[in-house]
């Protein structure tokens, strides 16, 4: 981003001209040129500070956005993820242990044809 101001002035005056008359008038002459300048320089300055004192101004507007709305518009959604999340851990976490609770059961469990079974007299044949 940034912004780009005048750095540098430059003033091109039309060349001097030797009026006649007393030095004074040529000293004034002299004055106005170099006040000519130093107004130039004085004004790019003035608008660089301008144009900075705008972008400044945006960029406040930009962060006052952002850490207003956006910063806990996202912290909501992080810990509403972060919710669902734990949640499905939890969940798979019990699928788990109801899976191995279901495994272990099964093992206990004698089967139909299983040595015990036909021994205790357990199939119809």
């Amino acid at each position: 981003m940034g912004v780009s101001y005048p750095e540098n002035v430059t003033v091109q005056l039309p060349p001097e001209r030797h009026p006649g008359g007393s030095s004074a008038l040529s000293y004034a002459a002299q004055s106005h040129r170099d006040s000519l300048v130093a107004a130039a320089t004085c004004a790019a300055a003035r608008r660089a500070m301008l144009l900075v004192s705008a972008e400044l101004t945006t960029t406040r507007l930009r962060q006052r956005a952002i850490e207003n709305t956006w910063i806990p518009r996202l912290e909501a959604k992080l810990i509403s993820i972060q919710g669902q999340l734990d949640q499905q851990e939890l969940e798979e976490s019990l699928r788990v242990r109801w899976a191995e609770n279901n495994r272990s059961a099964e093992d206990l469990a004698p089967s139909v044809n299983s040595p015990i079974s036909q021994l205790s007299g357990g199939s119809d044949g």
